[in-house]
């Protein structure tokens, strides 16, 4: 036990000088922090499944205005997750902080996604690392160039059940035709007699 502590310590440590290093040579970077990760921390006394929507919906949060409201809900509902959220310190991990030169998301998927392919090579020697990783590098570019080439599909499958779904949802809907005053085209949406009727286009033509 006093070896796993010795070791979290350690890790302490560590993060704080590398935030110190960072904010010396990077003085203008943003510094920004896996909400997943921050998520993992706070469930640990926060682990009930009721809790779950109130942080996500304040990592995703688009504005300052929608951070507050999300925030507020949570303070209703228990101000002690309020408090230890808050203390989390939203600004490093809510889109609603982020500048706008940023590109990366509130999670590092892809990074750790990575790190695992890698994690076998990561514990051989430097130059037998860096050729283990373009070999596997190498072989997955293989493998999704001959997955592609054999796809016959216009579009990916994820992105076709999208469509799909849409096409068999808007069997539901009308085509109207509204005539009015003068030659405009105005693209709206209306209901009627409680069936799903989409205004595709208003057409108002010239009277008289």
């Amino acid at each position: 036990m006093v070896v796993n502590c010795f070791k979290h310590h350690e890790m302490y440590i560590r993060l704080q000088g590398l935030q110190i290093a960072l904010a010396t040579v990077l003085p203008n970077a943003e510094h920004r922090v896996c909400s997943r990760h921050v998520y993992g921390i706070w469930k640990k006394k926060f682990g009930d499944l009721d809790y779950k929507p109130f942080f996500w919906k304040v990592a995703y949060s688009y504005t300052k205005g929608e951070y507050k409201l999300h925030m507020d809900e949570l303070l209703l509902y228990d101000r002690e997750a309020y408090d230890a959220l808050l203390a989390a310190e939203p600004e490093h991990w809510c889109q609603a902080f982020f500048s706008k030169t940023g590109r990366s998301a509130n999670c590092n998927n892809l990074s750790e996604s990575f790190n695992r392919t890698i994690k076998k090579a990561r514990e051989l020697p430097f130059i037998n690392m860096l050729e283990t990783i373009r070999r596997q590098a190498m072989m997955r570019i293989s493998r999704r160039f001959k997955r592609a080439d054999k796809y016959i599909m216009q579009f990916p499958q994820r992105i076709a059940y999208v469509l799909e779904m849409n096409r068999k949802n808007s069997k539901d809907f009308q085509i109207m035709l509204v005539y009015l005053a003068t030659m405009q085209f105005v693209p709206s949406m209306t209901f009627v007699e409680n069936q799903k009727s989409m205004l595709l286009t208003t057409i108002k033509l010239q009277c008289g």
